[in-house]
């Protein structure tokens, strides 16, 4: 393998993206609007954590303790994926961790955004 040049410049091109972030943002148009309107998108997510169980203002001399009752989260349930789009039993995607599902989905996203097809890029 050669190496390259430190000054040496190798062109790229992004083709396609895909993209998950809270507010709802769930394509790099929807981000942009987002950005672009500077939505705040905090909110108390009390379908996921008890954040009055670990909430305390002064959290910083404190055990187990929040400074926050909330955060940014996604909206979307990751529970509720097409793993047959991707070839995976039922048994399988039940053991996947849901930060791979959302990646899974997403790269999906960004290859179908580029205009490159599953069975295109498959073996790849």
């Amino acid at each position: 393998m050669v190496a390259a040049r430190k000054d040496e410049r190798i062109p790229i091109a992004i083709v396609g993206m895909g993209c998950r972030f809270p507010g709802d943002a769930t394509s790099p148009s929807k981000f942009w609007d987002l950005l672009k309107n500077g939505r705040d998108v905090y909110s108390p997510d009390t379908d996921r954590w008890d954040s009055d169980a670990f909430h305390h203002p002064n959290s910083k001399d404190r055990v187990n303790t929040l400074a926050t009752k909330g955060g940014h989260f996604l909206k979307e349930d990751p529970y509720l994926w097409d793993a047959s789009l991707f070839n995976i039993t039922a048994a399988e995607a039940m053991s996947l961790d849901p930060k791979q599902r959302i990646m899974m989905e997403v790269a999906y996203e960004a290859l179908e955004n580029a205009g490159m097809p599953l069975p295109k890029v498959a073996g790849s």
